[in-house]
This record gives structure tokens, sequence and C-alpha cells, in this order.
């Protein structure tokens, strides 16, 4: 037991609750003195194993130590214990209980990013075909995502868990469920169906909740979450919020829920508000605020706060006290669209047409290019190929060469011989002579220039 929580809770109750719950010193250092006599004979017991090298012993050693520190309270000492354990592990179940242990005093110490990575070990560790281990596994990844304000893929794990292995094997046994520490049954019935009420819709929450055969297993064990989530798929959104405001205390006692249920409780009243409008073009406050049991300057309200997020596409008449939908003209759509559609032909058709002039006056450079002497930079068009990113993006590139004036000439040829090299070469030069140190012909430059602007370019010389 954890005599140290134990004091606590009796310094904080401090004789409040009557003589009762008094501190029993003689009770908690009886239990401290049997704790320090256990400790030793599992130590001993482990030590033991380790000279022996019997490797199931030592991983039953470290497992029995981590249980140890886990209900005396010290889970980091718990943990190290656990982790231990992975190097004797010699079956998949003995790897699947390595990792729900540690996810057991990860979530003790509320480190989730722990739970996730064991989680995702268990999962992938092969032949994991026990139906009791995935339930807890999809359970943890579902509190992970819950932690995380990731509300629709904690209700996707929570509602993929059956009632296999996180409930009582034999109902009549007093000893607690066996993933209990970590989540009960009722825990993630109420957590999925709240996930699932906040963040789908009606067609899938049918599906995954109300068809579900095993996750309707954990919604018998809670009579009130399963008659909310009958509501809401009836349309009984009235019903449904009244069960939701009764329940609000307690689950704001819940230790890993309590954070949300303000985010969650406002989510399902948005999503109620929505539901009930999607069938109508107009509606009468009055009778909206009948229906949720609200009044109708608070139900105009939150209308307009849904209006303003642009969730609700409709208007309200505050006057006449109505809710009207915003009506979208199928003209002006259409005419958008053909607009748009028009826009993206004319990029596509000069983007063409600036290919069709990049290769016919040999701009582009697709392949490699040789080195020349002092006489510039030359570039060859293999194949007379262009891909879409030259013609829209950078159209060429630089080839060798180490040339004053930078000149270049373009070839369509594949290949030439080394002697056509030579006096093409030999031609370059003088022409480099005669014209001086800077060439502004047509193959001055560098070729490949970054084009902002294709309409400027297309047929130009």
């Amino acid at each position: 037991m954890n005599v140290e929580l134990y004091r606590e809770v009796v310094g904080l109750v401090a004789g409040r609750l009557g003589p009762a719950y008094q501190l029993d010193s003689a009770w908690a250092d009886g239990l401290e003195k049997q704790a320090a006599a256990q400790k030793e004979r599992l130590e001993s017991d482990l030590q033991s194993s380790r000279t022996s090298l019997a490797k199931e012993s030592i991983r039953l050693g470290y497992q029995d130590l981590g249980e140890f520190y886990y209900a005396r309270g010290d889970l980091d000492n718990a943990l190290k214990n656990f982790v231990r354990t992975r190097d004797y592990c010699s079956m998949t179940r003995h790897s699947v209980d390595m990792c729900l242990n540690v996810i057991k005093v990860a979530v003790g110490l509320e480190s989730f990013s722990h739970v996730n990575t064991y989680v995702t070990k268990a999962e992938h560790t092969p032949d994991l075909n026990d139906p009791k281990a995935r339930h807890k596994l999809k359970a943890a990844a579902g509190l992970v995502q819950l932690s995380q304000q990731h509300y629709t893929n904690a209700a996707r794990k929570f509602l993929e868990c059956g009632v296999a292995g996180l409930t009582k094997d034999k109902p009549n046994d007093n000893a607690p469920a066996p993933f209990a520490q970590v989540l009960a049954a009722e825990d993630v019935a109420v957590y999925g169906g709240l996930c699932a009420l906040a963040s789908l819709d009606r067609t899938e929450l049918r599906r995954r909740v109300v068809d579900n055969m095993a996750f309707r297993g954990l919604l018998d064990l809670v009579p009130w979450m399963r008659e909310l989530i009958y509501d809401f798929c009836g349309s009984k959104y009235g019903g449904c919020l009244r069960v939701l405001g009764a329940m609000k205390g307690e689950l704001m006692l819940d230790l890993h829920l309590a954070r949300h249920v303000s985010v969650l409780y406002q989510q399902i009243r948005e999503r109620c508000f929505l539901q009930y409008f999607s069938p109508y073009l107009s509606v009468d406050l009055a009778r909206m605020s009948e229906a949720f049991g609200a009044p109708v300057g608070e139900m105009e309200k939150e209308v307009a706060q849904l209006i303003r997020s642009n969730r609700l596409p409709a208007r309200v008449d505050s006057q006449k006290k109505t809710l009207h939908r915003r009506q979208v003209d199928p003209r002006e759509e259409g005419y958008k669209k053909v607009f748009g559609m028009g826009k993206d032909f004319l990029r596509e058709v000069r983007a063409m047409l600036l290919r069709t002039s990049l290769v016919e006056h040999g701009v582009c450079v697709d392949g490699g290019g040789v080195g020349g002497r002092e006489g510039g930079r030359r570039g060859f068009l293999a194949g007379g190929r262009l891909s879409q990113s030259h013609s829209m993006g950078i159209t060429g590139g630089f080839v060798g060469g180490r040339g004053r004036g930078g000149g270049m000439e373009g070839r369509m040829e594949g290949e030439s011989s080394a002697e056509e090299e030579e006096g093409e070469e030999e031609e370059e030069e003088e022409e480099m002579m005669e014209g001086g140190d800077e060439h502004h012909g047509w193959g001055g430059g560098v070729v490949g220039a970054n084009i902002q602007d294709p309409d400027m370019y297309v047929g130009n010389n």
C-alpha cells in the first residue's frame, strides 16, 4: 500500500470528517515494516536468479520488484524495473506484458510520449493475436489522443475496444479488472461516447457506435451514456443536453477527462444545433429554444457565434426571431467555375507556346555540356526533349568554358567528332576576335534565364 499517499490524504482531511478519518500511526508504521521486509526478500530472490543466470527467473524478479514499487507509489523505480525485463523476454506474451506494465506506470506519471512509444512497440510485436491485449492497447492509444485533444482520433481508438481484457473474467471475483489501474471499462465507454458525439457525424456515429457490437458491450455498463447516444441519433437534442448537464459535475472529477469536459460539451452542443438546422431552410428560434430547453436570447447568441465562425451558413432575423439558411446562387457558382477553368486553360496554353518558342530558337538545354577553350560556352540540346519544369522555370543550364566574352552556340546534333569540334572552336575564336570582348548576338549571355513573364517571350527572337 502507498503509505505516503495515505498520510498525505489524512493531512488534507485534517479531522473534518470525524474521528474515523484520523491518522492511524501504528497501522502505518506496521505497513512500512512489512514493505521493508518484502523489498529485502524480492531483492534477495532477484540476486539469486542473476547468480544462477536463469533468464525467466530474472525477468520475473524484475517484474515483481516493479509491481512492488508501483503499489508503493514509487513510479520512477517501478518504471526502471519494468523496462529491465525487456532484455529477458523470450516470448511474444512476455514482450506484450512488459509494454503493458510500462504503459501502466507511464500513465501514472502522465508521460504520454512513453505510452505512445510502447503502444506502438506492442502493436508491432509479431504474432500478437490476443484480443484482450489488443483492446488494452487501443484503450491506451485512445487515452494518448485524448491527452493531445485529438478527439476524432481518440473516438476511433476507443470505439475499437471491447469488453475482453477490460472487464473481469469472472463476474463474482473480488479482484479488480486487469486494466482497471489504467482505465476501467466504464471509463472507456464514457470517453469513447463523448469523443464520438463531439467529433463524428450522425452517419459515422451510427456505424461506429450503435451498430458496433463490441463497443455496445461497454455501453451496457454505462446506461446513461447509451441513452445519450441514442437520443442524439434520434434527434432528441433536448434530452441529450439535459443528461449531459446532469452528469457534468461527476465528469469534472474524472482524472483524465476533467480538463476536456468543457471543450467536449461545447462541441456536442454545437453539433446538436447544426444537426437540428440541417434539414430546414428557416427555423423559428422560439421553437428551437423549446427543443433545446434554453431561452431565446441565449439561443440567438449561440447561433450567431456559429455563423461568425462560418460553421453555420445562415442569417438571423433578430426582429422576427427566425433563422434563415443562406442561399447560394447556382448561376453565380457556375460562372465562377467557368472563369476558373478559363484561367487554367490560358495558363497552360501560354506555357505550351513558350515551350514551343524556346525549342524553336534553341534556347533550352536538356543534357550535358562539353568544355571549350577561351572561346566561350557551348550548349547541347541532346535529343531535343524539354520537360515542363524547364519550360516554366529555369530553361537551360551552364555548360563548360573559360571565355572572356561569354558567347554561346547551341547545337541540335547529338554528337560530333573531335575534328569538327576543333574547327568550330577556331571559327568561334575568330568571331570573338572580330567582335571584341563582349558579344551581344542571340547566342550571347547565359543560356537558361529564369523567365518571369511568359508572355514577354512567346514568339520573340
